[in-house]
């Protein structure tokens, strides 16, 4: 191969993987939203009178991220404040090793504490919900389980105690 073709390989490359990168952080990002819309529908369901009230308040913060294999990107951060205190669900990254994607959701100001979501699969997406300090046990691979209304409940309760 000469070095004329050697280097259109690689530009050829190069050009297929950017590509492939845009669709990924594509999918990345409409799959965050679609995340976002179920746990907002989840507050409209459990919390209406308190919505209604505005003693919770459901909000999105844009936010920047940056991933080496897709560079620097916009996104949003889901918050929801009651009482005083404010649930943040707040992306982490799309390469994740073990997973598609990582969410945290933590009480704003103890971000070492809390629970990630991670994207367990794609297409259509499928996530799961892993308690950080279980990550974190020597010797134990903890399995995430599927997120659902009762987990992030149960999720949200631990976080507010």
């Amino acid at each position: 191969m000469s070095l004329r073709e050697r280097m259109r390989q690689i530009n050829s490359d190069t050009e297929e993987t950017q590509r492939l990168n845009a669709h990924s952080l594509s999918d990345w990002l409409t799959d965050l939203k679609g995340l976002y819309g179920f746990v907002e529908k989840f507050i409209e369901k459990r919390l209406s009178e308190e919505l209604r009230k505005g003693l919770v308040k459901v909000s999105r913060t844009p936010v920047q991220r940056y991933e080496e294999s897709l560079g620097q990107y916009q996104t949003e951060e889901l918050n929801f404040s009651l009482a005083g205190r404010v649930v943040v669900f707040s992306p982490v990254a799309l390469r994740v090793i073990g997973s598609f994607g990582r969410v945290d959701v933590f009480l704003r100001g103890r971000i070492d504490q809390g629970f990630m979501i991670l994207r367990a699969e794609r297409m259509p997406a499928r996530w799961a919900i892993l308690q950080k300090s279980e990550r974190r046990k020597l010797g134990h691979t903890p399995k995430p389980q599927p997120l659902s209304e009762d987990s992030l409940d149960h999720a949200i309760e631990s976080l507010l105690q």
